[in-house]
Order: C-alpha cells, then structure tokens, then sequence
C-alpha cells in the first residue's frame, strides 16, 4: 500500500470518528436540554398549583367574610326596623298623650 492511500483511510476514519463523537455529543447536549426544560416544566405546574390552592383559600375566606357581612346587615335591617317601629309607636303615643291633655296636636 502506499502512503497516500494510507493517508487517506486514516483521514476518512478520522473524519467518521469526529462525525460519531460529534453527533454523540449533540445528542447528549439535546437531552441536557431536554431534561432541563422538563425539569421547568415540572415547576412552573407545581407553582401553578401552589398558586391555585392559595386562591382557593383566599376565596373561602372572603366567602365566609360575605356570609359574615350580610348576616350583619340582615341584622341591622331587622334593627332599624324595630327602632323604625318603635319610633312610630312612640310618636302615636305623644300624639294620643296630646290630644288627651290638650284637646289637639296643635299648641
């Protein structure tokens, strides 16, 4: 054999061997890069869902603060109009106490 041909078998094989290694490389960095985006993926779900439980609670506070408030205000109402009536009640009194005493509602 000659030194050229040698030369060129060991250039092809050269040449094969640094594709092989190259594309082994290129694979192994795509699944670094695979694994790195499923590992985001993986975290941007469960903060996701941190988040979503959070809300979760949040809403069933203000639920209950809502219930909270309006049995308050049903309350007041139910107050306002004892206090409504009893006024009422009192100023028919003082009318009735008027025209008893004083024969009208005039003075």
């Amino acid at each position: 054999m000659e030194l050229s041909t040698i030369a060129t078998l060991v250039s092809v094989s050269l040449a094969l061997a640094t594709f092989f290694i190259g594309r082994i490389s290129a694979s192994h960095l795509a699944g670094k890069e695979y694994g790195s985006l499923a590992t985001d993926i993986k975290y941007i779900k469960e903060s996701i869902t941190r988040i979503e439980r959070r809300v979760d609670c949040d809403i069933g506070k203000l639920e209950d603060r809502a219930d909270e408030v309006s049995m308050q205000i049903a309350n007041l109402g139910k107050e306002v109009s004892r206090s409504v009536e009893a006024s009422h009640s009192a100023h028919r009194r003082l009318d009735d106490h008027l025209v008893r005493e004083h024969g009208s509602l005039k003075q």
